[in-house]
């Protein structure tokens, strides 16, 4: 067995918050077994997009319309060209693959689970990772 630690640390720069949640769901895009279910770089993108958005205004409707809409002219000024179908259809792709989840109104947010290590990254200013390895022996 092997045991390893990592340390996502954020400062107040935007630009590193940033950073950090694209480590983050990085890490956790490494988790997941199926390579169907993982999440592409655009995905990955997105949800940093989507994550550093104001608490206060977008915590509801994470991924409503507002928030879409102010996500579509951050990628733009990032030069990132980005419809709003391409833009729903990687929503929904995320939808599939579990990292969103659709409640029983239709309302989009992020898994609870991934939402909480998310909020103790951004309060905390850090989050920390342990990860184990666990190799079979071969039976040859």
């Amino acid at each position: 067995m092997t045991e390893k630690a990592n340390n996502i640390r954020v400062t107040k720069n935007a630009e590193d918050v940033f950073t950090a949640l694209r480590i983050f769901f990085e890490l956790i895009n490494m988790a997941v077994p199926k390579v169907d279910n993982q999440l592409t770089d655009a995905e990955i993108q997105l949800l940093c997009l989507f994550m550093s958005l104001p608490q206060d205004k977008f915590r509801h409707q994470r991924f409503g319309k507002l928030a879409k809409k102010k996500v579509l002219e951050l990628a733009s000024n990032n030069n990132w060209e980005l419809s709003v179908i391409n833009l729903n259809n990687k929503i929904y792709s995320m939808v599939t693959k579990g990292f969103l989840v659709r409640d029983e109104d239709g309302i989009i947010t992020i898994s609870n689970k991934i939402e909480n290590a998310v909020k103790k990254l951004l309060t905390d200013k850090e989050i920390t990772f342990t990860y184990e390895v666990h190799l079979k022996e071969s039976t040859d």
